[in-house]
């Protein structure tokens, strides 16, 4: 039987990541809800292109992780990219990811080279080759 949520694996596998590492972490349901009292299906509150997972470092950076299914990176789209991009400018970690390795690579990029070496990836949702890990 097909997996009918892949994104899914990819949340518990980054969540567990995220725990072993020390960042305090936690998922975002974006999706409409039912109201009860009201009867109705509710919108979500969180704003265009906020990501699936918020939270911080141990050192207090704010964390914004967006996942995508294995292999769906480049479903990315514009207003995810745009939020993401307007995180790294204020030097927080903000990513795109489809595993828990990816996550893991992009930490120990972003330890050695800050913000700069997430930005490289977000531009073209691959690890930057010019600079060595």
């Amino acid at each position: 039987m097909a997996n009918k949520k892949p994104e899914k694996l990819v949340e518990f596998a980054v969540l567990a990541y995220c725990k072993d590492v020390g960042w305090s972490v936690d998922v975002v349901d974006s999706k409409a809800s039912f109201s009860k009292a009201a009867g109705v299906y509710k919108k979500n509150v969180t704003a265009a292109g906020f990501p699936d997972i918020v939270g911080n470092l141990p050192s207090g950076i704010a964390v914004f992780i967006e996942l995508k299914a294995k292999g769906k990176l480049k479903t990315l789209k514009s207003h995810q990219r745009m939020f993401l991009e307007e995180k790294l400018e204020s030097n927080c970690f903000a990513a795109v990811v489809d595993s828990a390795e990816l996550l893991h690579n992009l930490n120990i990029g972003y330890l050695k080279y800050g913000a700069l070496y997430l930005k490289m990836f977000i531009e073209d949702l691959t690890l930057p080759t010019d600079l060595p890990i």
